[in-house]
């Protein structure tokens, strides 16, 4: 919850990438463990509603390569954490699946998919289709 709390609290990526890098490596040690997959897909929490956020921050501000490796990270964590969510039974994941955030993260997503940054970056593009 920590974790999720210091990330959401991040508003801009180039004046925090100490910070994020720091919770995206912690981040993708814990979803390594089974145990913390499970409480990350906690409908409480909101974890992808967090992560959505900070992917729309990375993905807007994104101009250089180290900001392209911090995307990648983060979708490959968001990956792993849908997985386990869509595993689940029927009834949990569509209760998980309203913490994701409306229609405009999914709008946000789609635009950033033209992005001249996301669009040079093949293995950051594969994670988003995904």
């Amino acid at each position: 919850q920590i974790m999720l709390d210091r990330l959401s609290a991040i508003k801009d990526i180039a004046r925090a990438r100490p910070l994020l890098q720091v919770l995206l490596k912690l981040f993708r040690l814990c979803v390594k463990v089974q145990r913390n997959q499970e409480v990350l897909i906690q409908s409480q929490l909101g974890a992808i509603s967090v992560f959505l956020g900070i992917l729309q921050l990375c993905l807007a501000g994104e101009s250089d390569a180290s900001q392209g490796t911090v995307t990648e990270q983060l979708l490959d964590i968001m990956e792993t954490i849908l997985s386990k969510a869509a595993s689940q039974p029927l009834e949990t994941f569509l209760s998980y699946s309203q913490t994701f955030g409306g229609p405009e993260h999914v709008h946000a997503l789609l635009t950033c998919t033209t992005a001249a940054g996301v669009r040079g970056n093949a293995s950051v593009l594969l994670h988003l289709t995904k």
